[in-house]
């Protein structure tokens, strides 16, 4: 506005109106006279932005505009950004994809995926040029989770997420082999695995043949596989000639030891009379486990040179460490087979020695015979 009475607003001033660049009069009052009515002529100035041409809503599509779509400058009609469809999914949109106010978006998975608990299913591009609602994201679909197989390993090749398509494989620990099951698993679009369970067995060692004159006894059920171990006694009059007692079925499917013969022995009245034969076993921390197997194998040849029976000979054990254990007393076993059975069951305590409080303990404890027979500790 410019005026030729330097804004003094009094008769007869005359004032001019002009735009800035951009902008264009609204009416025809560009110059307003202060007439002697004291009111002026004309009507208010008033700019607008100079006129766009009309935009043209694309077909299939929708057009949004910050001022209405007036198309005047400084309009601006402006997209909500551009959505991708989700990976492994589809995007579906009611107005082609032109991602203007007020177009609505959905979102669906491929055969075997599905949406996110976090992920939108329906978008809508807002008056505000924003989207409703998050990012869609596809991932597959959950399968049931897969157990490790005793005496083996598992490794997926997506971090063990157990989802569509994940492969899982698996392999045998060493002295193991794959008996049932499928070595490598598929997580499938149905959210099954394809295959089943793997299991693995121990190699399988040669058969052992039960000794002549002898019982063998594996803790396996007689599999002859990894890690099994078999022990052999002889029967009552015979005693073992050669070979080893006890022999484990190794890693790379040979047996430890050799082969068990039982020979016959002279019977006489000191190993077919009846006496009571009592074992006192150092069962402490200073023993260890594996020389407390090799000190069962020692009870267990002893006696095999009995004739063990309630008028024959009688065997009882007790363990001792810190505490003493009855692990069976002289009237518990009446036949050789069920006191060998009894003897291999025992387990290693391990802990503090006490020598002389298990004596008193085989002294108070035992059921001796009432008989002169002889009595004969063992420790």
């Amino acid at each position: 506005m410019a005026c030729d009475s330097s804004l003094s607003f009094r008769y007869p001033e005359t004032c001019n109106f002009a735009c800035d660049r951009g902008y264009e009069l609204t009416t025809n009052s560009s110059e307003r006279h202060c007439q002697t009515d004291a009111t002026w002529s004309g009507k208010d100035a008033v700019c607008v932005g100079v006129q766009c041409p009309a935009l043209s809503t694309p077909t299939n599509g929708t057009m949004s505009c910050i001022n209405g779509s007036s198309f005047r400058h400084p309009e601006t009609c402006v997209p909500c950004r551009d959505l991708p469809s989700p990976s492994n999914g589809r995007m579906t949109c009611d107005a082609g994809r032109s991602f203007r106010h007020p177009e609505n978006c959905s979102f669906s998975c491929d055969s075997g995926y599905e949406l996110t608990p976090t992920s939108s299913r329906e978008r809508h591009c807002q008056a505000d040029s924003t989207w409703s609602g998050n990012d869609a994201e596809c991932i597959g679909v959950q399968c049931p989770v897969l157990s490790t197989p005793v005496n083996g390993r598992i490794s997926c090749n997506t971090s063990f997420s157990f989802r569509h398509p994940e492969t899982c494989t698996f392999t045998c620990n060493h002295g193991y082999l794959m008996s049932a099951g499928t070595s490598s698993r598929t997580c499938e679009a149905d959210g099954t695995w394809t295959g089943s369970d793997v299991a693995c067995s121990g190699v399988q060692c040669p058969v052992l043949s039960t000794p002549t004159n002898g019982r063998m006894s594996c803790n396996s059920g007689s599999s002859f596989r990894h890690p099994e171990t078999c022990t052999f006694i002889c029967n009552q009059g015979y005693l073992i000639s050669a070979g080893t007692r006890s022999r484990t079925c190794e890693a790379d499917g040979t047996w430890t030891g050799s082969d068990v013969a039982c020979s016959a022995f002279a019977v006489g009245t000191v190993c077919n009379s009846g006496r009571d034969l009592f074992f006192v076993l150092d069962g402490s921390g200073s023993v260890g486990a594996a020389n407390f197997i090799e000190v069962k194998r020692f009870v267990l040849n002893v006696v095999s040179a009995f004739t063990i029976g309630p008028t024959a000979t009688r065997v009882g054990v007790v363990q001792y460490s810190s505490s003493n254990t009855m692990e069976f007393n002289l009237d518990d076993h009446t036949t050789a087979a069920s006191m060998i059975d009894a003897i291999n069951a025992i387990r290693y305590q391990g802990g503090g020695t006490q020598t002389g409080a298990a004596l008193g303990y085989v002294h108070r404890n035992a059921a001796w015979r009432s008989t002169s027979d002889p009595k004969v500790r063992t420790i």
